[in-house]
């Protein structure tokens, strides 16, 4: 089945449904220190756009049982991270900064117990 789908049997009584989605994620998070003896920031930004696929199998014999599948495709991940000081009596300023994109692998997320029984069944 390909994404976007839906098959419907009214005879059997069982429906199949298959999405994708791009979903995003980003933050930003900031910290700073004051003192006496100068000044230390730091500040984190990250983000992720992975492709999540969703697979529904629906029995509605009785009883009704309902099998869903989520797993994201390899994707990439970036982050960066930039330390700041300005220290001592001079205030010399130092900054410090790390870019990383790393290949995420994809993954099956789990739903639970029950969702995990229900597929066995289905």
């Amino acid at each position: 089945m390909r994404a976007k789908q839906a098959q419907v049997s009214m005879w059997s009584r069982t429906a199949l449904a298959e999405l994708a989605l791009r979903l995003g994620a980003a933050g930003d998070v900031r910290a700073a220190l004051r003192g006496a003896a100068g000044q230390l920031a730091a500040r984190a930004r990250y983000s992720a756009e992975p492709r999540l696929h969703v697979r529904a199998h629906l029995d509605a014999h009785q009883p009704a049982a309902l099998c869903v599948r989520l797993h994201t495709d390899d994707h990439h991940r970036w982050s960066n991270v930039t330390l700041s000081s300005k220290l001592g009596a001079a205030a010399r300023s130092v900054r410090r900064t790390r870019d990383v994109r790393v290949l995420q692998a994809g993954r099956t997320l789990a739903l639970g117990a029950r969702n995990d029984a229900a597929c066995r069944e289905l």
